[in-house]
């Protein structure tokens, strides 16, 4: 079986319930919203512990801290 790319989406200031395919009523997010209707996938659920700031974007591209 080929193995499948894998793509991380990674947004510095978009709020994770102001998405179009999860149904908010105000958002319109058409190109994100088509691509993650073909894949058929959504991490509703998902959070993270730390806010995005550029700490945690240096540690996240790195695994090296900022401070």
């Amino acid at each position: 079986m080929p193995r499948r790319p894998l793509v991380i989406f990674n947004p510095d200031r978009w709020r994770g319930d102001a998405l179009g395919h999860l149904g908010h009523p105000a958002v319109k997010t058409p190109t994100s919203t088509g691509w993650w209707l073909a894949r058929r996938f959504s991490f509703r659920h998902a959070f993270v512990q730390a806010t995005a700031d550029r700490a945690t974007r240096t540690r996240s591209s790195n695994a090296r801290s900022a401070c």
